[in-house]
């Protein structure tokens, strides 16, 4: 709807959620994670927890829409996973190509997660082509089901005819 809704989650159904990103997305013991999303939201619990749960580290940003903040947290932090609404990704991107390519890079960076709403195939595609090895994981779930319940790794271009942008099974 679009409007906030105030649904109970069991804490079984997040901690399950956790575990199986970790097992699926081959998180290391000592990941770390971008805490990006406002507390108040069900995507601030797999951001807070996630890592914490199996000794990893969060790196919390207090300003999505501050790019620049943003892909430096990133870059010094080394932080492994980002999660990010398709809107602050956007801007992540103009920032990262107002850069000298030589700034670009974040080595350590192994997923970024485009959630809460729905990413375009340009933008899944102008992500890959500034880095082109680090895959896009397009992630979809109801708060009800403590967050992602299927998700689709884009490792390559989609094909620029195609219309959106497959979220898994």
């Amino acid at each position: 709807t679009g409007m906030p809704k105030g649904a109970i989650v069991r804490h079984d159904g997040a901690l399950n959620h956790i575990e199986a990103e970790r097992q699926v997305l081959d998180f290391p013991a000592d990941f770390s994670f971008l805490q990006s999303a406002p507390a108040s939201s069900d995507i601030s619990v797999w951001q807070f927890l996630g890592p914490v749960t199996c000794g990893g580290r969060v790196v919390v940003l207090d300003d999505v829409t501050h790019s620049e903040k943003l892909f430096r947290l990133v870059k010094e932090n080394r932080v492994d996973v980002v999660e990010l609404v398709p809107v602050a990704l956007q801007l992540l991107m103009e920032y990262v190509r107002a850069l000298p390519r030589e700034n670009r890079s974040l080595p350590a960076l192994k997923w970024m997660m485009a959630t809460g709403e729905a990413v375009s195939v340009d933008l899944v595609n102008e992500w890959l082509a500034l880095f082109p090895g680090i895959p896009v994981v397009n992630a979809y779930g109801p708060t009800e089901a403590a967050d992602d319940v299927i998700q689709c790794a884009i490792t390559e271009p989609l094909p620029p005819h195609q219309k959106t942008v497959p979220i898994g099974k």
